[in-house]
C-alpha cells in the first residue's frame, strides 16, 4: 500500500508589483496623452464655432489627416521594400555562413549565437512592425506642415 503525498497546491503565477506599477503608468500615460489631443481638438472647435467659421476648422483637421496619411503611407513603403530588399539579400549570404558554421560546430569551436539567433527571427514581422513604428514617428511629426500644404492648394496668382 503506497500513501500519495502531494505536497503543497501549486501557487497561481501572480504579477509582481513592478509589472502592475509599469501597466498602471502605460495606462494612464496613454490617457494623458489622449486628454491632451483632444483637449486641443475641443478647444478649436469651439472657438472656430464661436466665430462662425467651422468650416475652416473641418478644412485643418483634413489637411492634417490627408498628410499624415500621405507621409505615413509613403514612409512605410519606401521603409518596407528597404528592408524587404535587405533581408533578400543578406538571406543569399546567409547560406554560405550557415555551412561555415556548421563547419566550426563540428571541430567543437562554440558556434555564433548571433547568426544563430539571426536565423531564427521572424525579420518579415520586424520589419513590417519597424516600418510601420518608424512611418508613425515621422508622419506625427510632419501633420505640423498642414498650413504648407493648404497654401498650395488654395494658392492665388
Amino acid at each position: 500500500m503506497t500513501i500519495g503525498i502531494t505536497g503543497p497546491e501549486r501557487k497561481v503565477p501572480r504579477q509582481s508589483a513592478v509589472v502592475g506599477l509599469t501597466i498602471a503608468a502605460a495606462v494612464i500615460g496613454v490617457c494623458l496623452i489622449l486628454l491632451w489631443l483632444a483637449s486641443d481638438l475641443l478647444v478649436d472647435w469651439l472657438w472656430f464655432s464661436s466665430i462662425n467659421y467651422p468650416q475652416v476648422f473641418w478644412t485643418t483637421i483634413g489637411a492634417k489627416t490627408v498628410i499624415f496619411l500621405a507621409v505615413w503611407t509613403g514612409t512605410a513603403i519606401i521603409l518596407w521594400l528597404n528592408g524587404w530588399f535587405a533581408l533578400r539579400f543578406a538571406r543569399r549570404r546567409s547560406t554560405q555562413l550557415v555551412t561555415a558554421s556548421v563547419w566550426n560546430f563540428a571541430v567543437n569551436a562554440p558556434p555564433d549565437l548571433l547568426a544563430l539567433l539571426r536565423d531564427r527571427l521572424p525579420w518579415s514581422r520586424l520589419i513590417v512592425g519597424g516600418a510601420a513604428l518608424i512611418a508613425l514617428l515621422v508622419a506625427a511629426a510632419e501633420v505640423g506642415n498642414w498650413g504648407v500644404f493648404l497654401r498650395f492648394v488654395y494658392q492665388v496668382p
